[in-house]
């Protein structure tokens, strides 16, 4: 009987402990599922994270480098910016020095001329010849450098005065000294065609002009007007030819240079491919100048640029 009452309480006993392990096992697994829940979120959450310090990470770094490269153009800037400095400073320097050579020269060549001229008076007034007094020079405007008393008295001209007065009364005949002849259109005209013909073509366009400011009413007036019209078409500047000769055909039409005038414009009118002004100053060669040498030239001419169409057909 007490062995039986033992068997029962032991099995009540184990009953109840699986009763009990049963009733534990169901109260931790959901709270172990919900800690793995948990484990996870935070894995995920720190995976995120990484991911964002990275973006961070790459942002900076590409922040980096553009501040980098803005402070190496800076740098660039700024050692260029000193290098213009330094190349200005030293052009203006050169320029300064050149400057001073240049009034040192001019001053050393008027003291020359000064000497020289005192010179000349000694060995006139001793040969009882009168010169003409040396021109007053005005005061050098070369940047604002006066130089002055250029042409002040020097030794050689008591000594002139001296030799002069001794020879006042000197039987020596007197003498003047001969004067350049003065300048005649003639020979201002020809100067300017012989510059002309040597290919000096701005330099006889100069001369030209200056022969038409001072004798616009000679007879060769014309004849300049064409020469400068026919230096702009020697250096294919066809325009300003054109412009030139129509000059001497307005102010001069009976200039024996004005059918020369027409055809020289025809030639440059063609050069610029302006076929139909061309074929006009043509026309009025035929109408106004029939016969000669130039007319039949003019005819040849036409008729190429007949085979020719304007510009502004092609």
């Amino acid at each position: 009987m007490k062995r039986w009452c033992n068997n029962f309480y032991l099995g009540l006993l184990t009953i109840a402990t699986a009763l009990m392990a049963s009733g534990c096992a169901g109260l931790i697994e959901p709270a172990v599922a919900r800690h793995e829940q948990d484990i996870s979120a935070l894995q995920q959450s720190t995976q995120e994270m990484n991911r964002s310090i990275a973006a961070l990470r790459k942002t900076q770094a590409e922040r980096t480098d553009e501040l980098d490269s803005i402070r190496q153009n800076l740098q660039t800037l700024q050692g260029s910016a000193e290098q213009n400095t330094l190349k200005l400073d030293r052009s203006l320097a050169e320029a300064r020095s050149l400057q001073n050579e240049i009034i040192a020269v001019l001053k050393e060549k008027d003291d020359q001329l000064s000497v020289l001229h005192n010179r000349l008076q000694v060995l006139e007034s001793g040969a009882g010849i009168a010169s003409a007094p040396l021109a007053k020079k005005p005061a050098n405007s070369v940047s604002g450098n006066g130089i002055e008393n250029v042409w002040s008295p020097s030794p050689y001209s008591a000594l002139a005065k001296k030799q002069a007065a001794g020879t006042s009364q000197s039987t020596l005949p007197q003498r003047t000294a001969a004067l350049p002849p003065a300048p005649t259109p003639e020979g201002v005209y020809n100067e300017a065609y012989n510059t002309l013909r040597s290919g000096n073509y701005e330099g006889a366009r100069q001369q030209f002009n200056r022969f038409l400011q001072k004798y616009k009413e000679s007879d060769l007036a014309g004849n300049a007007q064409f020469w400068i019209g026919e230096s702009y078409f020697k250096q294919n500047k066809f325009e300003e030819a054109i412009v030139a000769l129509e000059e001497l055909i307005k102010n001069y039409p009976k200039s024996n240079k004005t059918a020369d005038a027409y055809y020289k414009q025809a030639l440059s009118f063609s050069a610029i491919n302006d076929v139909v002004a061309a074929k006009a100053r043509l026309a009025m060669i035929f109408n106004e100048y029939p016969n000669g040498d130039l007319a039949q030239k003019a005819k040849k001419k036409l008729d190429e640029l007949q085979q020719q169409k304007p510009a502004e057909e092609e």
